[in-house]
């Protein structure tokens, strides 16, 4: 990460929304994020912040560090994997972490490099220690789920012909995916005696949890390309258990079923 300059000030949709109302979660619940909130390739930016919203409101916010990261998730593909480690008080959990790391750079054919990818592990005490709340890292980086100028819902056609399928349910989580699922080193993960494995989230474009699943760092390099190949044809997805969001009588799924149901 040394030498990779920090974008200014302002650059991101969510340092735009902040700017102005001062209140992360609810940029996370936004349907649409306009677009002109995001800088252009040229670095233009929609409005500059002030340096008094600059010290006041940004800087607290997040350090350099993080907008780096954020600065990545908006610029590299999807396909890269980003993995979080919640648990820093267990046992060797270092010595596990860099196993896990160094079993996927081995596995790896595309030319892995943690040297050069270092903004896909959130690997910090200070900044991620967050034990089972894993979904504290949207206060950080929301940039971790949906896109500027894209909606973070289903569009309602597709939603329609999903619910008349023959899958309703399955049809209608995977169409709520976001781009990239979140892998999480979690205490149970660097604790495990059974061979490790990252727990697989399978995000909406809110940050909800859709699915849950698990994967062998071996194996991650199918997981990027699974979306690809058909990301609902994969055993990650096929075998995922459904999150509470996405169940029958959930928060999301009482909603989007119901005519399914009917």
């Amino acid at each position: 990460m040394n030498g990779v300059t920090s974008p200014p000030w302002g650059s991101f949709p969510a340092e735009q929304y902040l700017i102005i109302r001062e209140l992360i979660r609810s940029f996370m619940t936004m349907d649409e994020i306009p677009a002109e909130w995001r800088a252009g390739r040229n670095g233009t930016i929609s409005r500059i912040p002030t340096t008094e919203e600059v010290r006041e409101i940004l800087q607290p916010w997040r350090p350099d560090k993080i907008r780096k990261i954020a600065d990545q998730l908006l610029h590299e593909t999807c396909d890269n994997l980003v993995v979080l480690r919640t648990c820093y008080d267990s046992e060797g959990g270092d010595e596990k972490m860099q196993q896990l790391i160094t079993q996927e750079e081995d596995a790896d054919g595309m030319g892995f490099l943690h040297e050069e990818l270092w903004w896909r592990y959130l690997d910090d005490r200070e900044l991620f220690d967050f034990g089972d709340d894993w979904s504290r890292v949207f206060d950080l980086l929301p940039e971790l789920v949906g896109h500027s100028g894209r909606r973070r819902s289903i569009e309602p056609a597709k939603l329609a012909e999903a619910r008349a399928s023959e899958n309703p349910e399955d049809d209608i989580q995977y169409l709520a995916l976001s781009d990239r699922p979140l892998l999480i080193a979690s205490r149970d993960v660097l604790e495990s005696d059974d061979e490790p494995e990252y727990e697989v989230v399978f995000l909406d474009g809110y940050g909800n949890p859709v699915r849950y699943s698990s994967v062998e760092p071996e194996d991650m390099m199918y997981l990027r390309m699974a979306p690809q190949r058909g990301m609902q044809l994969s055993q990650w997805w096929a075998d995922g258990d459904v999150a509470e969001p996405y169940e029958a009588d959930g928060e999301m799924g009482r909603v989007l079923y119901r005519a399914a149901e009917t």
